[in-house]
């Protein structure tokens, strides 16, 4: 396994290396100037912007700059960030917590609710249970989350007065952002589990377990499940990714602190540090994410060998 863990590996490290080139090089065909940003509430000169791009190595060739980014990035220094002048990883360090808060319990909520509806629509097919499950995933696939953000706090916050609508303090403001990061996932993870499960219960297997008496439950939880869990264990390695990045809007809809409010405060302010490193930093998070699935497949099949 060591082997194939290091193999992984190393075919990540193109993929983040990719990644890192594609928005460093992106961010300087931008339009803006960081260093006529910051100086523009102070109004200053000519003289003093041209000062301050010396500083901060704006003003060399754009392939010695990226070369000064790699050969940092390789000794884990991601620099300076523009806005603040505090380390960029410090920055991340800082507002991570938040952010892994979020996604882990949008990925709960997610699993959750889509393994109950696939499962339920998988047992129930064909049934107005199957109809009204496929309708729930239907909309959670097609609400757009700012707008289904928006949707809660009004309900929830403003009418209801059940929760807060804005914040990062307490398990009280975690509910309605969560939920809001989770649905779509939800609607994904049901509709690929509904069709694993409805293709593993026609399994010969599974009808040799009812053959021996078992219980419906029993069949479905401890035989067809499991079965059809794998290709959802590759869609919610997948979804998690995906969720940390679209905390990006969550976090901008529910004023919550974390990378993606960071993020989005850096792209505003043209800090390109800052920018650079948030992605290289979920970019690495999402390999290590995929090679952790990876791994699960042998918990759940023990005919799955790594070499």
């Amino acid at each position: 396994m060591g082997s194939y863990i290091l193999r992984r590996l190393l075919i990540g490290i193109p993929v983040v290396w990719g990644v890192a080139t594609i928005v460093f090089f992106l961010l300087r065909i931008l339009p803006g100037d960081p260093a006529q940003l910051m100086l523009q509430s102070t109004g200053g000169n000519a003289a003093q912007i041209a000062r301050l791009r010396h500083n901060l190595g704006l003003d060399q060739p754009i392939l010695v700059q990226y070369g000064h980014y790699l050969v940092g990035a390789l000794h884990g220094d991601l620099g300076i960030s523009l806005r603040n002048n505090i380390p960029v990883t410090q920055e991340i360090r800082d507002q991570f917590p938040a952010t892994l808060e979020l996604t882990a319990a949008g990925m709960l909520i997610a699993v959750a609710l889509g393994m109950t509806l696939g499962v339920v629509s998988a047992v129930w097919q064909h049934t107005w249970i199957d109809s009204l499950s496929t309708i729930v995933a239907m909309f959670g696939i097609c609400a757009p989350s700012f707008w289904l953000g928006l949707l809660l706090i009004f309900f929830f916050s403003f009418r209801l007065g059940w929760f807060p609508a804005t914040g990062t303090w307490g398990w009280a403001h975690l509910i309605l952002p969560a939920v809001t990061l989770g649905t779509g996932a939800a609607s994904v993870i049901a509709r690929l589990v509904r069709s694993s499960m409805i293709e593993t219960l026609g399994q010969d297997f599974v009808v040799v377990a009812r053959a021996k008496g078992l219980s419906q439950s029993a069949v479905t939880l401890r035989h067809a499940l499991k079965g059809a869990l794998i290709p959802a264990v590759t869609l919610i390695g997948l979804q998690f990714g995906s969720l940390l990045g679209g905390a990006v809007i969550i976090e901008t809809v529910f004023s919550r602190q974390g990378v993606g409010h960071l993020a989005v405060t850096a792209i505003l302010a043209k800090d390109y540090t800052a920018v650079q490193g948030i992605v290289l930093f979920v970019a690495i998070a999402y390999v290590v994410v995929n090679l952790l699935v990876d791994l699960l497949y042998g918990f759940l099949d023990p005919r799955i060998r790594y070499s």
